[in-house]
């Protein structure tokens, strides 16, 4: 499978020595967890100018595993000079990221397409899984999720204080 990153495909040359790892533990998880139009799917958010966002097609309770973090793996030097660094998450702390799925694809996980509501509506958390002795990104429901509800979660003040500076600067 070749990933798509920005404007430019993933090859194996190109892929971080971990990822074999990575798509393995999340192939694993999705015969028990929800994947994109399997549990949830990719439709136009509620939140203004947000653009797409991630929904419910069935019932999450409180603690529930939703839905993975499908992406490429890299080092945190290396996703520092992206050009867009929305769909990054941290995987572990200060040394490696995912740099999450862009584009609908049926049978990923979803989780790179849940907006922030910077508010109470957040009704999800990011999660790292341990699996097969290496992380693995998931969203996790911090409250009971229904059929057709966006599923929401905090990006954090990094990302909120870096997006200010990008446009303050742009």
């Amino acid at each position: 499978m070749v990933l798509t990153r920005l404007r430019w495909s993933i090859t194996e040359g190109d892929r971080h020595p971990l990822q074999t790892m990575y798509d393995e533990n999340l192939k694993k998880l999705s015969a028990t967890i929800a994947t994109i139009d399997d549990g949830v799917v990719v439709n136009k958010s509620h939140i203004q100018n947000a653009g797409n966002g991630l929904f419910a097609t069935r019932v999450y309770h409180r603690g529930d595993i939703i839905t993975a973090f499908s992406g490429c793996l890299m080092e945190r030097e290396e996703a520092i000079h992206l050009d867009d660094v929305t769909y990054v998450r941290s995987l572990i702390h200060g040394r490696l990221v995912v740099d999450g799925i862009r584009h609908q694809v049926t049978g990923l996980g979803g989780a790179s397409f849940a907006n922030d509501d910077r508010g109470a509506r957040n009704n999800s958390a990011f999660q790292a899984l341990e699996t097969a002795g290496l992380p693995t990104l998931v969203l996790v429901a911090l409250r009971a999720i229904d059929v057709n509800d966006e599923i929401l979660t905090s990006y954090g003040t990094f990302y909120w204080k870096r997006s200010a500076l990008r446009t303050d600067s742009g």
